[in-house]
């Protein structure tokens, strides 16, 4: 999964992938779902060659990777608070 992609969930919603960092051997984006002002961080799983996503819900795992994210992507982030990324 790449930067700049539009990918659909099980959900049938389509999400952006705006940033993405790697973090503990993980692979995480930022991502908006598409037409609206929804945000939500997705973890990217492997599993048997083939990839997936996840939302990310655990909020001490959600904290962390935000933290990073605002230190590299801040002006994407600016305004966020966790709750807008919680379902």
């Amino acid at each position: 999964m790449n930067v700049d992609s539009v990918i659909t969930l099980e959900d049938d919603k389509k999400w952006e992938l705006l940033e993405k960092i790697n973090y503990q051997d993980e692979t995480y984006f930022l991502a908006n779902q598409v037409d609206t002002k929804d945000y939500a961080i997705l973890k990217e799983i492997k599993d048997n060659d083939e990839f997936y996503v996840t939302k990310v819900d655990n909020k001490e795992e959600l904290l962390e990777i935000l933290k990073i994210m605002a230190q590299n992507f801040g002006e994407e982030l600016k305004n966020k608070k966790i709750e807008d990324f919680i379902d």
